[in-house]
């Protein structure tokens, strides 16, 4: 093997780390609250901040983050991604309710930056192989937030909550460690080139990057809604607990397959084509989950349909995120740019379905919601997969 093979390799495994990084500090805080909430005294109100927080950080820090990129090195900002991540778990497991709240705000910071300029990373280091590259990464965080779902429970058993929390500092610790060396290269730089600078506003006035956002901003919607009351409309329809939450595992666990997949075909087929497939699928499954209401065969076909649309639009917003950018330095931008918008639609969509099921006293509504979400992220989807560039060539060299 090529000594340029092994570094590629090295880089790669070093992407895949960083991307655990990701999601396992902070998705998995869910299956613990009432621990959490129990032994601190937290209210409801309060409780839900700890999931809230990250969601309204993410929205705030991610454009900073690619305008920043285009001062700063990449490899250094993501080193200091890592730093915080590390500092803001810490806090979270040791210093009560203030440290809980501090260190959620403070690992969410962290995780911003990585949100945005990961993509960045992707579209430097590895411009011929992006679908490949981004398949991995968002494979790797819909792993580590099962996987979270799955042990968490379990190891408060032995380590108790704060002891749970606190094991994913060693996971940003060894991310801190092994990146270091990357973080001091110049090819990690991803400065602009001439003409570059002010691409997060030339993207305000992008007609084509708006349609993104909607793309992230209602998949987006979607995935937290459904994640939120999935449980919720089962058990509503007559499905135990237990059988509830089986089912959400199941679509999460099936969802990976086109999480993986999406980007890598996207290199080599139509992207209009295959989105508008995967929204098929989507749809259709949405229409047998309502119509089965958690009965017979016909619900589960409804689930793997339903998990096959779930596990496209990150993955696929990802990809784009890189194929209809020019360089590193746009694709950070735009990443920035949509995800802010997206994490605002994942705030706020939940606490909506929620509203609509506390004043109409019904799922009913609120999935009439959801269907209406779900049909505009369709619209998106596909003026989202156009081929052209974000930005045209003259916003390059405008001065």
């Amino acid at each position: 093997m090529s000594r340029k093979s092994k570094l590629s390799i090295s880089l790669l495994l070093l992407v895949i780390l960083l991307s655990a990084n990701m999601r396992a500090c902070y998705t998995g805080v869910g299956t613990i609250v009432d621990m959490i909430q129990a032994e601190l005294g937290l209210n409801g109100a309060a409780a839900g901040m700890i999931t809230t927080i990250p969601l309204i950080v993410f929205a705030i820090v991610c454009p900073i983050a690619s305008v920043l990129s285009q001062r700063f090195s990449i490899g250094k900002m993501l080193e200091a991604a890592l730093v915080f991540i590390f500092i803001g778990v810490g806090l979270r497991a040791l210093f009560g309710a203030f440290g809980l709240f501090a260190g959620t705000g403070i690992m969410a910071v962290g995780v911003g930056i990585m949100n945005s300029l990961m993509i960045g990373l992707i579209k430097l280091r590895f411009p011929n192989n992006v679908g490949l590259v981004s398949a991995l990464y968002t494979t790797t965080m819909s792993l580590t937030t099962a996987m979270c779902m799955g042990i968490n429970v379990p190891l408060t058993r032995f380590i108790g909550w704060r002891g749970v929390l606190a094991m994913w500092a060693v996971a940003a610790l060894a991310a801190i460690i092994l990146w270091a060396p990357q973080s001091r290269l110049e090819v990690n730089r991803g400065a602009p080139k001439a003409g570059e600078k002010g691409l997060f506003l030339k993207m305000m006035g992008s007609w084509k990057a708006w349609m993104l956002l909607g793309y992230m901003g209602t998949q987006s919607m979607l995935f937290y809604c459904i994640s939120a009351w999935m449980p919720s409309i089962l058990q509503w329809w007559g499905m135990s607990a237990g059988d509830a939450a089986g089912a959400s595992t199941v679509m999460q666990i099936i969802s990976l397959s086109t999480t993986l997949l999406v980007p890598i075909f996207m290199e080599k087929m139509s992207w209009r084509g295959l989105i508008c497939a995967c929204n098929l699928c989507y749809v259709s499954g949405a229409v047998v989950f309502f119509i089965s209401r958690g009965a017979s065969a016909l619900f589960w076909l409804g689930i793997v349909l339903l998990a096959l649309g779930v596990g496209t639009g990150f993955s696929a917003c990802i990809f784009l995120f890189s194929a209809r950018s020019a360089s590193p330095s746009e694709a950070s931008a735009i990443s920035g740019f949509t995800q802010c918008g997206g994490y605002v639609f994942a705030a706020v969509g939940p606490v909506l379905m929620g509203r609509i099921f506390d004043i109409s006293g019904s799922w009913n509504g609120a999935m009439v919601f959801w269907f209406a979400v779900l049909i505009s992220m369709c619209v998106f989807s596909v003026f989202s997969t156009e081929k052209a560039l974000i930005l045209k060539k003259k916003d390059f060299t405008e001065k």
